[in-house]
């Protein structure tokens, strides 16, 4: 089998007496390199990774012009890159690159660069850049961003006569010349072949009332009581009511239908009838809330 029909990662293997040369180390690098893309591609979405810096946030510059400054931040694009800004970059927007209206996006894209260049004196053969630096450019763009060269960071709809460009006044409805970045991609979700589906299922879980119930109950701090065969615990919240006695009769407990439901006591009619002299008077009671165990 020839090696071009082999398929996998190769990664290199050193033992007594190999000759390495510059063909065997590119390609241990390349095989890390390919790894951590794989990784990045299969275990994170594409997009902004929001929490690092400033997030990659576009805003516009305070002098008014046709300019706008990106924040530092991190974002994986579709190939598995990492796109990384250390310092806040600044990029003008030429009109006469543009045939207004239209809209222009500003964009991330990863590209590589050969640097630390030397050339040995006593044999000039022997030359060559001894690193190699993995960056990113913010540039603008007339084409609706692909993702999987590049990650669009915010899209401005020019207009003609165009004198400077604003923050939105609401961002979730941006006019024209204002920064829009409504269509940002967030990354760095777990799974990448699947973080829309869970994403949105998530979302359709949290706001149903069974779940809510649940996640309340969940959050109860202390458990205020706890009775044999009963099952769970009750949390209390302070509320008056009147009753006739100050114990209450076993036959008030309501059963529970749901996993947090509220129940309130009610007198019973035996307990009145026994005591006919018994004073109905107003206390405060707190009232519970079952929990039942999962």
């Amino acid at each position: 089998m020839s090696e071009t029909q082999q398929q996998g990662f190769k990664r290199i293997n050193f033992f007594k007496g190999f000759l390495t040369t510059e063909k065997d180390w590119n390609d241990a690098e390349r095989y890390h390199i390919d790894k951590r893309r794989l990784h990045n591609r299969m275990m994170h979405s594409p997009g902004i990774v929001y929490g690092y810096a400033g997030d990659l946030r576009v805003n516009a510059r305070a002098r008014g012009d046709l300019s706008v400054e990106v924040q530092p931040g991190y974002a994986i694009d579709g190939m598995g890159n990492d796109l990384m800004i250390f310092d806040a970059t600044i990029r003008n927007i030429n009109l006469e690159e543009f045939r207004l209206p239209q809209t222009i996006y500003v964009v991330l894209r990863y590209y590589e660069e050969l640097t630390d260049f030397i050339a040995y004196k006593e044999n000039l053969e022997y030359k060559g850049h001894r690193r190699v630096l993995e960056s990113c450019r913010v540039e603008l763009s007339q084409t609706e961003p692909d993702i999987m060269r590049e990650v669009e960071l915010a899209r401005i709809h020019l207009e003609k006569g165009v004198q400077r460009v604003r923050d939105a006044r609401d961002p979730a409805d941006p006019k024209p010349n204002e920064i829009d970045i409504r269509y940002t991609p967030k990354g760095g979700l777990s799974g990448s072949t699947s973080w829309r589906t869970s994403a949105s299922t998530a979302t359709r879980r949290a706001k149903s009332p069974s779940c809510v119930a649940s996640i309340r109950c969940a959050s109860a701090r202390v458990c205020t009581s706890a009775r044999p065969g009963h099952g769970g615990c009750t949390i209390s919240s302070t509320r008056s009511w009147t009753t006739p006695s100050t114990r209450r009769s076993p036959a008030t407990a309501t059963a529970s239908t749901s996993p947090c439901t509220r129940t309130t006591p009610s007198p019973s009619p035996t307990t009145v009838a026994a005591s006919p002299s018994t004073s109905t008077r107003r206390r405060s009671a707190p009232r519970r809330r079952s929990c039942s165990p999962h």
